[in-house]
């Protein structure tokens, strides 16, 4: 028989989290107080359905100034994270988090941003944040870098039922387009009608974003075109419509350069914005139809 010596281990870099199976009943974050703060509207709904299920108690402002003013009010210690966007009017991700820091030095804010370089995240962490998620959101990465910075968390290894079959079946219903359809519904398993909602809510909050970016073109305004483009980019990944988030991507890199290609490339991403927006729109009236 061999013994061998039980040592404990120090903390892993990155906390170990259990891999996402569908579960119903597998909620990593339980109890966990987290403030977002995010201007968009699909990429707000979609946080509050991936954090809600995993059991999370979330609260969702809209730029920066709202963040650091909700903290003010209710004290440092109503939150255990804070989930900052990096882009957003009124007050960006940056400064928000420097003036948190002013007043609760402890609390741990985490950047989302729609980029995944590394030169984004050392921009992060200068402005004091603790971390940073690439959108769109990865529900295991931004729980795993959740449950590294909120020690208090016990993470449940329990392993459960996926229903990412019957999910996947209600999708194939769906007609093909720039929408993966099929891959979206495995993305949220335990919710088949999610799909349906976040397209509509895409439909809502976006349905004038091709006519803006026409105007920005029209008028020259190039920042203004790279600043469309990045809240598209973001927007249109959570739908798994990978053709135009590349297309944003495209227009985005080329209005931050100036580059003459740029008025041809935001047109097209409008037209194809059109197109996504009436796909979107048709799924969402099915599932309208549906209720009824």
């Amino acid at each position: 028989e061999v013994r061998l010596p039980l040592i404990e281990a120090a903390p892993p870099e990155h906390a170990v989290v259990p891999a996402y199976t569908g579960s119903t009943t597998l909620s990593r974050l339980t109890g966990v107080r987290i403030l977002a703060a995010e201007d968009n509207a699909v990429n707000r709904l979609v946080l509050t359905d991936m954090l809600s299920y995993e059991g999370a108690h979330l609260c969702c402002v809209e730029n920066g100034l709202l963040a650091v003013e909700r903290i003010k009010t209710e004290g440092a210690d109503a939150w255990d994270i804070v989930l900052m966007d990096v882009q957003m009017p009124v007050m960006d991700g940056h400064e928000a988090t420097r003036q948190i820091h002013a007043f609760a030095p402890h609390l741990p804010v985490v950047g989302l941003t729609a980029h995944a370089l590394a030169e984004e995240r050392e921009k992060c962490l200068a402005s004091g944040m603790v971390a940073h998620v690439a959108k769109p959101i990865d529900i295991d990465t931004l729980v795993a870098t959740i449950a590294h910075h909120v020690r208090r968390i016990a993470t449940d290894a329990a392993a459960a039922s996926s229903t990412i079959a019957s999910a996947a079946a209600a999708a194939a219903e769906c007609v093909a387009g720039q929408i993966d359809w099929r891959a979206l519904a495995q993305r949220y398993p335990r919710r088949p009608d999610f799909a349906r909602k976040l397209a509509a809510t895409f439909v809502e909050s976006d349905a004038d974003t091709p006519d803006k970016l026409r105007a920005a073109v029209d008028a020259y305004d190039f920042d203004r075109v790279a600043a469309i483009a990045h809240g598209v980019k973001s927007v249109v990944g959570n739908l798994l419509a990978t053709a135009t988030q590349q297309q944003a991507a495209a227009v985005e890199t080329a209005a931050r350069r100036l580059d003459p290609d740029v008025i041809d490339l935001a047109y097209a991403l409008a037209d194809s914005l059109e197109s996504l927006l009436a796909e979107a729109g048709r799924m969402a009236a099915r599932g309208a139809d549906a209720a009824k």
